[in-house]
């Protein structure tokens, strides 16, 4: 027995499991090498080596950190989804194949099949978790084209498209290949059923709720993934990779799990950027103050009066500062969470609203005070309001520019990916005499 990968809320849950796992296993006579046991955990621990109880001995496990990836099934993983390590790995396998075919009589197809059916599944395998830049899949490609290219005798300025054009020697492009796996996956995710459909849900909410958004992210993604600055998500890199392709998935009957009461949702004051780079994701009580008077402003209908009442002295001085400032001049200033400021005086600016914050003493008998504890109260014992039960896609449909693909959407990327290596070939300077009116 092998590969076993074991998925809980404490130590307590593991030991547990592995309580019962071990006496399995001495009931069917098989034995365990806990020299292989690997510990990875999200929570920052004390000790840098844990006490394990494995049934009935105790062993010493040293958990490895959130950066540090582990291996599964022959694919690493690693909690903060860091793609070096993997990377790196891939990398060496390319350039183990060109070491070993340097001095081999070979020929260019050879070398392509190679490539093509050998090397490329080894790396997909292994980099199915991950999402990479163009920079990373660019490093991969040229380390493969510079060992083609050299041993079929091209020269070193060989357009790189007629090395990946179907048209010239069709060898597989990393990039191509990534955006397949992808939009194949997460296409299946889509149209799944049971325990995958409710996971899928619950990712997609998750998401929604980290990215500040008022409907779902499938029906309003348009970050790119050199944007990207939420940490954490692959659905998000995904979406992100397919956006930068064109792609989307929708369908007629997809419900964006669009949440009501507000007149003017955050993401429309402020950039997906904007909001992330600034360490929005940081608590504090100061924040949970300042969010309430925003999200208060946001009900608030066009050119009114506002008085807002607030135990937060900080909300009351930063708020009295910064009122007569300008936009600008707020964005150079160094007030803490600046971010969530612009986000406030935004609102007052663009829906001319005459805002005064008054300063009440914490827990004193104001009526407002009461209304708003009572508020609170009530609204922490139900449910998160972005959390329903249902669908948020139903029947996926692939669309590249929101034009519908009708046929396989992996054959389709391919074709769009050898349209744009033709039209890089077209458009360099050498060969610009074919690009002349008379030609076309």
């Amino acid at each position: 027995m092998d590969n076993v990968m074991w998925i809980t809320k404490s130590k307590a849950q593991l030991e547990q499991i592995l309580k019962i796992a071990d006496e399995f296993n001495i009931m069917n006579n098989i034995q365990t090498n806990y020299d292989k046991f690997e510990m990875i955990t999200n929570k920052k621990l004390d000790k840098d080596i844990v006490e394990v109880n494995f049934g009935s001995s105790k062993r010493m496990i040293k958990p490895l950190t959130s950066k540090e990836s582990v291996r599964i099934l022959g694919v690493w993983i690693n909690l903060d989804l860091k793609t070096n390590y993997v990377f790196n790995q891939c990398k060496d396998i390319i350039k183990r194949y060109n070491k070993t075919i340097s001095f081999k009589q070979i020929t260019d197809l050879q070398m392509k099949y190679i490539y093509n059916h050998v090397i490329i599944p080894r790396v997909d395998y292994k980099a199915q978790l991950l999402v990479w830049t163009n920079s990373q899949t660019e490093k991969l490609n040229s380390t493969c084209r510079y060992m083609f290219k050299r041993k079929a005798s091209l020269p070193l300025t060989t357009p790189n498209s007629i090395i990946h054009s179907s048209l010239g020697y069709a060898i597989k492009d990393i990039n191509t290949i990534q955006a397949q796996r992808q939009l194949s996956r997460l296409y299946n995710q889509v149209i799944s059923k049971g325990m995958m459909k409710d996971i899928f849900e619950i990712d997609c909410k998750q998401l929604q709720s980290e990215l500040l958004s008022n409907k779902s992210p499938l029906a309003t993604w348009n970050i790119s993934l050199k944007d990207l600055q939420v940490k954490h998500y692959l659905l998000a890199r995904v979406l992100a990779l397919l956006y930068d392709n064109m792609l989307t998935i929708k369908s007629s009957g997809m419900r964006v799990n669009q949440i009501q009461g507000g007149l003017l949702p955050i993401v429309e004051i402020c950039t997906h950027k904007e909001i992330f780079s600034n360490g929005i994701n940081n608590p504090s009580s100061n924040k949970a103050e300042l969010m309430a008077v925003i999200l208060s402003l946001m009900t608030c209908p066009k050119a009114t009066n506002v008085e807002i009442y607030s135990d937060s002295q900080w909300v009351v001085n930063t708020f009295d500062d910064l009122n007569f400032l300008m936009i600008k001049n707020i964005e150079r200033s160094k007030v803490n969470y600046k971010v969530l400021w612009l986000c406030l005086f935004k609102i007052i600016r663009i829906y001319s609203l005459k805002v005064k914050i008054t300063k009440v003493k914490v827990h004193s008998d104001c009526d407002y005070n009461k209304e708003a504890d009572k508020l609170a109260k009530s609204g922490a014992e139900k449910n998160v309001l972005i959390i329903e039960d249902k669908l948020l896609l139903h029947n996926g449909t692939v669309c590249w520019r929101d034009m519908p693909i009708e046929h396989n959407p992996i054959l389709m990327i391919k074709g769009i990916k050898d349209t744009q290596f033709i039209e890089e070939f077209l458009m360099l300077h050498r060969n610009e005499v074919y690009r002349q009116p008379d030609l076309l």
